[in-house]
C-alpha cells in the first residue's frame, strides 16, 4: 500500500576471472544435467518429507476471498512449489555491465528449457534483475550437477557484483519512487537488502539511468532495526556499497524518535518511508514450506497492533508531500487492508492513497473492501 501525506505533520575485482568462470557455468551444469544417474532413487529432502496442506489455511482464506475463485487452484499450486532463485545486479558495482554480459551470455549459451538458463525480470528498470524459474536457492546450494553455477554466483557474491534478493522483496522500493536528494526511512531494515536497493536508487543518476556512487548526493538513507545482532548484519551489507549515505539506527520501529535538524533545530522530516512491518509470514510458503503444519489465523491478530503502530509511526515521520510504502510478507487481510484501514480512519484527509506504478509483466489487483 502507498500513502500521499496531504496535511500537516502530526506530533507524533576481477572481471576476467569472473568471464572465465560465466563462460563455463552453461556448459559445465550441462554436462552434469544430462548426466544419467545410477538408477538408484534420490534421497527426499526436507522439502518433500512436508505435507504441504493445511485444511484450515484453504478455508481461511476461500472465505476470504483473497483470489478469484477460478484461479484458486492455480495459486494453491503455485504455492507448493519451490521460491525460484532471484538476484539483483549491483548497479553501484564497476563491473555491473561485465555481469550483465555474463547474465545475458548464460541466457543465450544454455540449451533450450535448461534450468539453468536465468529469466530477465523485465518489470525491473534496466534490465538488472534475473531469476531462475526452474531452480530455488536451495536446488543450487545443494545438488551436485548446479556446482558451476553455485561457485560462480558465489564469486560475485562475494565480492559485491550482486545482491541475493527474492523477487517480490524488490517491489516496494521500486514503489517509493526515490530520487536524489531524497531523505528516506526504513523502518524494519534487516537484512537489508531492500535498503541496499534504496541506497542505489538515491544514487541513481537521472541522465545516465545508472548507478553511481562516486557522485555526491545530497539525501540519505536512515536503516533502521531494532536487533542489535540484525543491525550488525544491516550495516555489513550497506558498508559493501561504499556510500557516504547510509545511517544505521537501533530503535523499536512503533517509538522511533522525532529527529531534529542541529543546524536549524527544526523538527526532521522524511520524503519517503518504507514500513515493511514484520509479520505472521503465510506468504512465504514456497521458501519456508514448514509454514503449512504450523498455520493459524491468530498469528495475524496478534500482530495487527505492532503493525498498526509502526505504520503510524512512519506517518508521523513523513513530510507534507512524502510518500510512505507499507508491505507485509503475508496474504491475511488482517495484517494488510486492516492495518491500512486504521491508519486511514486515523489521519483522515491529511493523507490518501496513491496508485501503484505500472510495472511491466506484474498484475495486481485492488485490496479487499471488506474482510
Amino acid at each position: 500500500m502507498t500513502f500521499h501525506r496531504k496535511g500537516k505533520r502530526g506530533t507524533k575485482s576481477s572481471r576476467s576471472a569472473a568471464d572465465e568462470k560465466a563462460s563455463a557455468v552453461a556448459a559445465g551444469c550441462t554436462a552434469a544435467e544430462n548426466q544419467d544417474d545410477d538408477g538408484e532413487p534420490q534421497e527426499a529432502g526436507p522439502r518433500e518429507a512436508l505435507v504441504l496442506e493445511s485444511a484450515a489455511f484453504e478455508a481461511y482464506y476461500c472465505c476470504q476471498g483473497i483470489c478469484p475463485e477460478a484461479e484458486w487452484p492455480e495459486f494453491l499450486a503455485e504455492l507448493r512449489k519451490s521460491l525460484p532463485a532471484a538476484v539483483r545486479v549491483n548497479a553501484s558495482c564497476h563491473s555491473a555491465e561485465a555481469v550483465l554480459a555474463q547474465l545475458r551470455r548464460l541466457r543465450k549459451d544454455a540449451p533450450e528449457n535448461s534450468s539453468v538458463a536465468p529469466a530477465l525480470l523485465s518489470w525491473y528498470p534496466g534490465g538488472l534483475a534475473w531469476q531462475w524459474n526452474q531452480l530455488s536457492t536451495n536446488d543450487i546450494r545443494k545438488k551436485a550437477e548446479l556446482q558451476p553455477l553455485k561457485q560462480w554466483l558465489g564469486w560475485l557474491l562475494s565480492h559485491g557484483a550482486l545482491a541475493r534478493q527474492e523477487a517480490v522483496s524488490m517491489i516496494p522500493p521500486l514503489c517509493l519512487d526515490v530520487r536524489p536528494g531524497d531523505l528516506v526511512l526504513d523502518l524494519c531494515a534487516a537484512p537489508g537488502s531492500k535498503s541496499s536497493q534504496l541506497l542505489e536508487l538515491l544514487h541513481l543518476g537521472a541522465s545516465s539511468g545508472r548507478v553511481d556512487m562516486s557522485r555526491t548526493v545530497r539525501g540519505a538513507v536512515v536503516a533502521n532495526e531494532i536487533s542489535g545482532k540484525r543491525a550488525d548484519v544491516l550495516k555489513m551489507q550497506l558498508e559493501r556499497l561504499c556510500s557516504p549515505c547510509p545511517i544505521v539506527t537501533q530503535f523499536d520501529a512503533q517509538y522511533f524518535p522525532n529527529l531534529v535538524c542541529q543546524e536549524t533545530g527544526n523538527a526532521l522530516c522524511f520524503d519517503r518511508v518504507l514500513a515493511d512491518v514484520p509479520c505472521s509470514g503465510d506468504g512465504t510458503m514456497r521458501k519456508f514450506p514448514e509454514i503449512w503444519g504450523k498455520w493459524s489465523p491468530k498469528g495475524a491478530l496478534g500482530l495487527h497492533p505492532m503493525q498498526y503502530a509502526i505504520l503510524c509511526r512512519g506517518l508521523a515521520q513523513l513530510r507534507v508531500g512524502g510518500r510512505l510504502v507499507y508491505s507485509t510478507c503475508s496474504f491475511n487481510p488482517i495484517e494488510d487492508e486492516a492495518v491500512v484501514a486504521a491508519a486511514l480512519r486515523r489521519y483522515g484527509e491529511d493523507v490518501t492513497l496513491v496508485p501503484l506504478p505500472e510495472l511491466e509483466g506484474l498484475r495486481g489487483s485492488p485490496g479487499l473492501a471488506s474482510w
